[in-house]
């Protein structure tokens, strides 16, 4: 080790303290009454170089979620804790400052933060209200001037007396009345109704409940008034509380995974250019489209069931999309791969059809399924690959397949394998004489982190 240059060691410690549950989502994280001594406690005992190399390198530093849950197991030595988090502050230097406080972090630790409040980046607070916050709310007037991004929990304001909740908004009113840098803010609706500077957010997420229609979850379509600049609008688990229709001019991306039947019905989007759906909400995107006069040049679509409406459905649309550039398909299966593997050529075969999108550049295709089986496994990815090659054309300019594997023990599937695969070898040629870069990915993670983007990288084509 005495051997590796110092910045190999510093990009080595980085991935070592990173949480193996939640990538590059934060380095540095401080769980209270379970493990309140991280990994950048440890290494600087092992030696006086990892010592130097750890405690000068703000990356390990600078990027920190502190869990306190609201009932902690055990006595909690408070004064020590605010120490640690006071001297990961000092060591962090002067690098930008992305905070997670989760549970009653806000109330025990946020004091030790905002002296370096000029370099907070990106800010996140899962309880969105207390007295203590109404009051350091306040403080931070004028000393946010690298605030990109601000996000709350999932949860909605406290039923609080109205004059207490008013309190609140003016105090949240006077910490972002001078953050010229903020533009995502994300949480429950219920902070739509706040004085927030919208006309700087230009990205907007909003989470709640699973939509249901007698469910509190719901809220006025008046609620999104305000977001006269936002770009990149995201729902997650809440709708619209009835079909009047809500323009909203600037927004080029939504996202919109769940509930999307209830928005593509009263939204109207002239700007709009990309577009994230489930399948089953297709049937209004014409509608959609035709409301808002909007050119869609990127769809995302979760596809789900895989049966014949869906191939139906896929076919409908993609002929209403001639300036479509790029699409990327998600499927999931829990069960058996069997199950997708016979109608990976039928789903595909609507954008397999140059004629039905004849400016297509990028096509993606992410395939999740929890088999346990070897061959399943392998049955899946040549299909997947053989498909992607009929998708290839000379308009394209990239193609991508991914294949998530969310099971409890590794398999025999792994890079020499894919290498040696026959449909490998023939997208790989068949790219070449159409011009069109390709990667090919195999993930491996872990029934309870089921997701497209997690997982570890068992082989990548690009490293080829």
């Amino acid at each position: 080790m005495a051997m590796i240059p110092l910045e190999l060691l510093r990009h080595i410690f980085y991935h070592a303290c990173l949480p193996t549950h939640n990538e590059e989502t934060h380095v540095y994280e401080m769980f209270i009454g379970h493990n309140d001594r991280p990994m950048q406690h440890i290494l600087p005992q092992v030696c006086r170089r990892w010592h130097n190399t750890a405690y000068t390198s703000s990356r390990l530093w600078s990027n920190l979620c502190i869990i306190w849950p609201p009932n902690v197991l055990g006595a909690v030595d408070v004064e020590r804790v605010q120490g640690i988090v006071q001297r990961v502050v000092q060591r962090s230097g002067t690098a930008p400052l992305d905070i997670i406080l989760l549970g009653n972090a806000w109330d025990k630790v946020a004091h030790c933060f905002i002296p370096e409040a000029h370099r907070w980046r990106a800010l996140f607070v899962s309880h969105p209200f207390s007295a203590q916050q109404i009051s350091e709310y306040r403080s931070l007037q004028d000393k946010l001037p690298s605030l990109e991004g601000l996000a709350f929990g999932p949860t909605p304001l406290p039923n609080v007396p109205p004059e207490t909740l008013e309190e609140y908004a003016n105090a949240l009113s006077l910490m972002l009345s001078n953050a010229p840098r903020l533009r995502r803010l994300s949480g429950h609706h219920d902070l739509l109704t706040l004085p927030f500077p919208w006309k700087q957010i230009a990205e907007l997420k909003i989470v709640g409940l699973p939509a249901d229609p007698d469910s509190p979850s719901r809220f006025q379509s008046e609620d999104l008034k305000n977001c006269i600049s936002v770009r990149v609008l995201i729902i997650l688990g809440v709708a619209p509380k009835d079909n009047t229709n809500i323009c909203m001019p600037s927004v080029q991306e939504l996202h919109c995974p769940a509930d999307a039947n209830f928005w593509i019905g009263c939204l109207i989007l002239p700007a709009l250019r990309t577009l994230s759906i489930s399948v089953n909400a297709l049937h209004g995107l014409p509608g959609l489209i035709g409301r808002s006069g909007c050119q869609l040049s990127t769809l995302r679509i979760h596809i789900a069931p895989q049966d014949d409406s869906t191939v139906l459905a896929l076919r409908a649309i993609l002929a209403e999309l001639p300036h479509l550039e790029c699409t990327k398909l998600y499927l999931s299966e829990r069960a058996s791969p069997l199950r997708i593997v016979p109608r990976l050529a039928s789903i595909l075969d609507p954008v397999a059809n140059g004629k039905a999108l004849p400016v297509l550049a990028e096509f993606h295709l992410a395939l999740v399924h929890t088999s346990e089986v070897d061959e399943e496994t392998e049955l899946m990815l040549r299909t997947a690959l053989a498909v992607t090659e009929s998708v290839l054309r000379p308009t394209m300019r990239f193609a991508s397949v991914s294949l998530e594997n969310a099971r409890s023990r590794g398999g025999s599937l792994d890079e020499q394998v894919v290498l040696g695969l026959t449909e490998f070898v023939k997208l790989q040629l068949r790219a070449r004489s159409e011009g069109v870069l390709t990667r090919v990915q195999l993930i491996l993670s872990t029934p309870a982190k089921l997701s497209m983007d997690g997982g570890r990288v068992l082989m990548d084509s690009y490293l080829h």
